[in-house]
């Protein structure tokens, strides 16, 4: 204590009995606290409270003085306490509180959050640390984790996106893929439940609302599917389930939920239901198809079934047998439509030979779809505005037309149309019209195939009819001759040469007659099987004509026959036989249908191609127009009524004869009155 006075001794030994009996109190209230804490300087630890002890599993306080604090840090933290204590110091202002590992005297790691604090400690600088075991909390964080990511997982691998809706403030939280589900970014929705609303489409809004409301007010939970309009505009469809949290007193607070896109669960059970429609519609349209053998009556039925089912328009048009297309069944629910497209029919009759044609469709054999019918669409079909005017009323918007196949051949055409329903034909819809025109097609075939049947059964009647009495004809008048020469033979009074000439000469008339039956039915037999051949070679076919036509002159007394022909021979590359039979149909048609007598001129000339044109014509009975068609088919005969004799065949043999020589037979009906059969063949030379 050189150079200092006593008092002044006396003094600073005051103060450190000052410093030492507050550092004790305070050594005392850290003791007490239950928070752990040391004070370590120069790196050991001069101060450990009961709490610190017990927190690293020492015995007492006293067994952790002057220890360093590394020997209680986790080496993985050691490098980041030194720096830490450090910086402390340096700074000379309380430290962040942090977490680190410790390790308790057993070796046990334990997590513990730590704040420094630097402090004087004996007169010199200390650092004080507060420490909190934190283990059992970072434990249950870390479960609360793995089960928020336990959830996300589920939710994700399940669709899944979570909400949150603060009912009493309207701010709306999403998980990060909703966003991603509605078709938006994540910044691009307002947060608010009125922002959701706004997503909702309109339609399904009000279940929405009632559905909230109900949850809220009879505190179940919420349960919903509804559609949601993508930032594009399309839909998504949504599942939500939501819970709503109350207050103690009842008060809603907050709905929690989730929701799942199920769009394609949606159109999965869309598309189940179309095709439950479609199997349920197909069976009732074959039913409605099979109801009749009417084909007309059935079509008519059809077009009515399709509407509204598939279409708002439907039209059948079949090609007739003579090749005509008529439309035989058309349908709209509105009567006032349906009439004003019969009126367009009427006055601007369809061309099946144009572009947009149906029998460029029938060539084709390929389904036609216009998605979107356009008023450009339909004045390319009108030609003029008043047609135009008339398709524009009837609001065609889309149109399928299929054509009707059946044995590989066209035989119709149907069109679906739609109009008011907005309705736009897709693929889906092509291929059920497809299915539908198949079985249209068949029901049609089935039909004609019937009615053909029947024709056939009644042509086989009325032909075995007039054959057994075509055939009884000449042998009753052979019977009858022989039978008489028999008696005169049995009286032995002789036979008068007379009466024997004119016998025979009937017996060898009808037995010509009857050859000639039989020959028909036989050749008949042969084309039906294909076997009737021909026999070409070249003849003059002026002379066979000349020949025929007196032999069959020599027949008739009533009829003048007259040949105009080239005064040249016409050598031909022929079936002669076949030829002469040709001329001798047509020539006995003309007269047996000219029973009051009468010219038939036979004309015999070659065109500037090569061509033999061969004519027969008479001013008989004629042909009345509703039999014209007909009268080159088997066992058809147009005057049938009043008999004239024939089995219907000669017509129809002929044809098949010129066919077999690459030729044509056609018949005209001349303003005079005349019925002109006429028949054109290749003059087929022989080149040498």
């Amino acid at each position: 204590m050189a150079g200092k006075s006593a008092n002044e001794i006396e003094i600073e030994e005051a103060q450190q009995r000052i410093f030492s009996e507050e550092e004790e109190s305070y050594r005392r209230l850290l003791a007490l606290t239950p928070e752990a804490i040391a004070i370590h300087q120069n790196g050991l630890l001069v101060f450990v409270n009961a709490a610190g002890a017990e927190l690293v599993g020492a015995t007492s306080p006293e067994e952790l003085v002057g220890k360093t604090l590394l020997d209680l840090v986790h080496p993985d933290y050691r490098e980041l306490v030194i720096a830490r204590v450090q910086r402390t110091q340096q700074q000379g202002k309380m430290g962040e509180l942090v977490r680190e590992k410790f390790l308790r005297l057993d070796g046990r790691p334990i997590d513990v959050e730590v704040v420094s604090i630097p402090v004087n400690y004996r007169g010199k600088p200390a650092s004080m640390v507060v420490v909190r075991d934190v283990t059992e909390q970072k434990r249950a964080e870390e479960a609360l984790r793995e089960s928020e990511e336990r959830l996300r997982l589920a939710s994700e691998a399940g669709g899944l996106s979570t909400w949150e809706w603060n009912i009493q403030t309207g701010e709306v939280k999403w998980s990060v893929g909703l966003p991603e589900m509605l078709g938006i970014h994540p910044g691009e929705f307002g947060g608010t439940h009125e922002a959701f609303l706004d997503m909702i489409y309109s339609e399904d809004l009000p279940l929405v609302n009632a559905a909230l409301e109900k949850a809220i007010q009879s505190h179940c939970d919420y349960d919903l599917e509804f559609r949601v309009a993508r930032k594009n505009g399309s839909p998504v469809w949504v599942s939500a389930q939501a819970r709503i949290i109350y207050s103690e007193n009842g008060l809603p607070l907050r709905m929690l939920g989730v929701v799942k896109d199920i769009s394609e669960r949606k159109e999965a059970e869309k598309r189940l239901r179309r095709s439950e429609e479609i199997q349920r519609f197909l069976a009732e349209a074959s039913r409605v198809l099979s109801s009749s053998l009417d084909y007309e009556t059935v079509l008519q039925s059809l077009a009515r079934l399709t509407v509204p089912a598939i279409a708002d328009w439907c039209t059948v048009d079949v090609i007739e047998q003579e090749g005509k297309i008529r439309r035989v069944a058309r349908y709209h629910s509105d009567p006032e439509k349906l009439k004003r497209n019969e009126e367009y029919d009427r006055f601007y009759p369809f061309n099946p030979n144009s572009a947009n044609g149906m029998n460029n469709l029938l060539r084709s054999r390929n389904t036609r779809l216009v998605r979107q019918v356009d008023e450009e669409t339909l004045a390319d079909i009108a030609g003029d505005s008043r047609a135009l005017e008339y398709l524009l009323h009837l609001g065609i918007k889309s149109s399928i037309l299929v054509p009707l196949v059946n044995r590989e051949q066209g035989i119709g055409i149907l069109t679906l149309s739609t109009a008011e329903s907005g309705r736009i034909y897709n693929e889906e819809d092509k291929a059920l019209a497809e299915e539908l025109a198949q079985r249209v097609a068949l029901a049609v075939d089935n039909a004609r195939l019937y009615r053909e049947a029947q024709e056939a059964i009644a042509d086989r009647e009325t032909f075995l009819s007039v054959a057994a009495h075509e055939l009884k004809t000449p042998i009753t008048g052979m019977r009858g001759f022989a039978q008489l020469l028999s008696r005169q033979l049995n009286r032995k009074e002789g036979i008068d040469p007379k009466r024997l000439t004119q016998a025979l000469q009937s017996i060898q008339e009808q037995s010509d007659k009857l050859t000639r039956l039989i020959g028909q039915l036989l050749d008949v037999s042969r084309i039906e099987a294909g076997r009737l051949v021909l026999e070409p070679k070249e003849v003059d076919l002026k002379q066979i004509v000349e020949q025929t036509v007196e032999v069959e002159q020599a027949q008739t007394n009533r009829h003048t026959l007259v040949v105009l022909a080239p005064s040249e021979s016409l050598v031909a590359r022929v079936d002669p036989l076949r030829i002469e039979q040709v001329i001798t149909n047509l020539v006995d048609n003309a007269i047996k249908y000219s029973p009051e007598g009468g010219p038939v001129e036979v004309e015999l000339a070659l065109d500037e191609n090569n061509i033999v044109n061969l004519s027969v014509t008479d001013w008989g009975l004629g042909i009345a127009p509703e039999h014209r068609e007909r009268i080159f088919d088997r066992f058809y005969q147009a005057h049938l009524g009043a008999y004239l004799g024939g089995m219907g065949l000669g017509l129809h043999i002929t044809r098949q004869i010129v066919e077999l020589h690459h030729g044509e037979i056609k018949v005209d009906f001349p303003a005079s009155g005349s019925t002109k059969f006429i028949v054109k063949f290749p003059r087929g030379l022989v080149k040498e």
